[in-house]
């Protein structure tokens, strides 16, 4: 092994942890916004029978995919409106990422009331 080795391995190193944090993110958000939609789906066909009940099974969870998110539910007119806030922070598996301090990805999705 060369000295070039072991100037190189730690830069390849935290380039994987990058990608694989980056990576948990994505796929931290594509599950929030499924657990939120199958909330509001299930607030639409009248499963849940408000929009407090649909905030509380969201938000319940949510907690264990994403620990610290926050949600809000309420209807407009006849469109159900689910935002959750998820921190960064927790939607990451390593500490490669030291630029995100408090950042906060915001998740909205919108559904039609069908009762």
């Amino acid at each position: 092994m060369s000295i070039e080795a072991v100037m190189w391995i730690p830069l390849f190193t935290f380039f994987i942890l990058l990608v694989a944090d980056v990576s948990n993110v994505y796929l931290k958000q594509s599950e929030a916004m499924r657990i939120i939609q199958d909330g509001n789906r299930a607030l639409s066909i009248n499963r849940l029978t408000s929009p407090l009940a649909a905030q509380t099974a969201i938000a319940q969870k949510l907690a264990l995919a994403v620990p610290g998110a926050t949600v809000t539910t309420g209807i407009t007119g006849n469109t159900i409106i689910t935002t959750a806030s998820l921190p960064l922070r927790s939607m990451t598996m390593s500490s490669s990422l030291p630029f995100l301090g408090g950042a906060v990805m915001t998740v909205n999705a919108r559904h039609m009331v069908e009762y």
